[in-house]
Parts: structure tokens; sequence; C-alpha cells
């Protein structure tokens, strides 16, 4: 084993991302994958593989028992790798553990069941999306993007073709066209960023077409008006 500050430095540097209380399912895989990558050791006294030896040697001799003073070294080492891949909101429910197993336990206790109610908001609203008729394009595409983010910041990163159909589904009917057209046409293995390039060129088609159109009813509807008056 390296040495316990040099390790615990190291895989604080490894980790991408520290513990939340929203995130547990991105975390906990990131860090065991690291763990494992650097030090076997401690994981598996971490996950209970490796259990305390005696304190003392024999019971005759109260003579402490080196692989127990080993052990200890280890499984502190081991708490304070894991402490220092928690953000400062999580610190306070590491007080009362005396084990890394301990710790890690608790980790799960306190933070599956948060994960998880916050992983299902996510894909609530996701999955409600809509697209307002005075909302932009962009502004639409943006509101999407930020759920699916925090979403892959939790842990249940959103696949491509899932993306775009929650997308599609939450346009509004004048543009049941063009989600024909996507279907149709294939297109609905697109990437989101191939979607968004689509919807904005769309949205500013129809712009364009609007500027076109309205000023020609206005004129028409004010022939009609004049003739009628006739």
């Amino acid at each position: 084993m390296a040495e316990p500050l040099k390790e615990i430095e190291c895989i604080r540097d490894l980790m991408p991302v520290l513990l939340t209380r929203t995130n547990y399912f991105l975390w906990k895989p990131l860090f065991i994958r690291t763990l494992k990558a650097y030090d076997l050791d401690l994981f598996n006294i971490m996950e209970g593989v490796e259990q305390c030896p005696p304190q003392f040697a024999t019971n005759e001799e109260r003579d402490e028992n080196p692989a127990y003073t080993d052990w200890i070294m280890k499984d502190q080492t081991c708490m304070a790798v894991i402490s220092t891949t928690l953000s400062k909101s999580i610190l306070p429910y590491t007080l009362d553990c005396t084990s890394s197993r301990a710790l890690w336990l608790n980790l799960e206790i306190r933070f599956t069941t948060a994960a998880k109610s916050h992983c299902l908001r996510l894909k609530a609203r996701m999955q409600s999306l809509k697209k307002g008729w005075m909302q932009s394009m962009e502004k639409y595409l943006n509101l999407a993007e930020e759920i699916s983010n925090e979403l892959a910041a939790a842990g249940y990163p959103l696949e491509d073709c899932d993306y775009v159909g929650h997308v599609l589904r939450g346009l509004p009917s004048h543009y049941d066209d063009f989600v024909a057209w996507m279907r149709a046409g294939g297109h609905i293995a697109v990437t989101r960023e191939e979607l968004h390039g689509l919807l904005l060129q769309e949205s500013r088609r129809r712009t364009q077409l609007e500027f076109i159109v309205q000023p020609l009813l206005i004129v028409g509807i004010t022939v009609i008006i004049a003739l009628i008056r006739r």
C-alpha cells in the first residue's frame, strides 16, 4: 500500500465528482472504479471482505498483533479517502462512523433513497416537457438539455433516442408535420446535437415564412373588406 497521505491526495485528484445528496448513483461507481484501480486492499476493507484481525497475538500474551495495527492504519486511510470525495454538506454524516465499512454503509442507506427520488422527479419533468407557444425554440431546447444534464449528473444519462423522443413529443401541434417528417424519413435516430440543429433551422424557416405570409394576409383581408363595403 502507498503512503496514506499520497494515497488520499491521489484518489481525491482522480475523482471527477464529489458526493452530494442527489448524485449517489453517479459517485458510487466512479469511486469504486478509482479505488480499485489504485488500491485493492482499501476496497476489500471498505466492502467488508478483509476483516479486522485480533488485536492481540495470543490469548495468553497481551502483545498487540502487528496485523491488527496495519489493518487499523489501512481502515483509517480508507475512511479518509472516502471523506475527501464528499461535499461539505455530506461530511457531518461521517462523524459517528468508526470504520470505513460503517461509513460506506451509512452513505448508502442515507442517500440511495434521496438519489432515487431526485431521479424520478427529473424523469417526470422530462416526460412532461412541453414547448410553450410563446417560448422560443432556443429556450425550449436549453430546458431539455438542462434536465438531461441533471439526470446525467445524478447517474442516469439519457440515450439520444430517448432524448429525441421526449423533445419531439413536447412540441406544439403546429410542428406535427415536422415530427411526421422526422419519423417517416428515419431521422428519429439522430443525435441530440443534430436534432437541435434541425429544430433551430425549422424554427427560423417558420419565422421567415411568417414575415412573408402575414403582410400578404393583411393585404388580402384589406382588399376583401374594401370590396364588401362597396
